[in-house]
């Protein structure tokens, strides 16, 4: 067992962010653990083991099998993912000489937010992964709602198996 291809470290300090592109899960690791995952598996604990492997954080297959079953999962179920963007305002925060876009306040609305969460909640069966990415305006400007909605569509996701 070894740690996944698909692992991206991020070290601060005295511990290790680790993000793995597959299951896009993060945990934080103390240099510790950290040091056990990238050198020896077999020094973790059953349990750690069994939670690292349930998120594609370890792996019994090879650097080249484990590349070859992503993308055999990504050519069976290309059909299956589905892509949704949203706009959750129209504001900017930056005010450049060039921009043609009017200075806009707008926000979605709850209403049209339920409506959003409606729609992905009839066809979440349909898919087997979903992707929600945010685009502007500036999301972030909106944190509080994109946050919500992000955890509310996790739960959704969770419920229904779909990554």
């Amino acid at each position: 067992m070894r740690d996944s291809y698909f692992n991206c470290y991020f070290k601060e300090k005295n511990e290790v962010k680790v993000f793995n592109s597959i299951s896009t899960s993060i945990i934080k690791l103390d240099l510790e653990h950290y040091e056990k995952l990238i050198n020896n598996v077999d020094l973790l604990t059953s349990e750690e083991k069994e939670f690292l492997k349930s998120k594609c954080f370890i792996t019994d297959l090879s650097p080249n099998e484990e590349i070859k079953k992503i993308n055999d999962i990504i050519i069976e179920d290309k059909n299956k993912i589905g892509f949704i963007t949203i706009m959750p305002n129209f504001k900017c925060n930056f005010r450049c000489k060039y921009c043609y876009e009017k200075k806009n306040k707008e926000s979605l609305s709850d209403e049209l937010y339920d409506k959003i969460y409606q729609i992905i909640q009839k066809n979440i069966k349909k898919f087997s992964v979903l992707n929600l990415s945010w685009f502007g305006g500036e999301p972030s400007l909106s944190i509080d709602k994109v946050i919500h909605f992000n955890n509310k569509i996790r739960r959704l996701c969770k419920k229904e198996n779909v990554v």
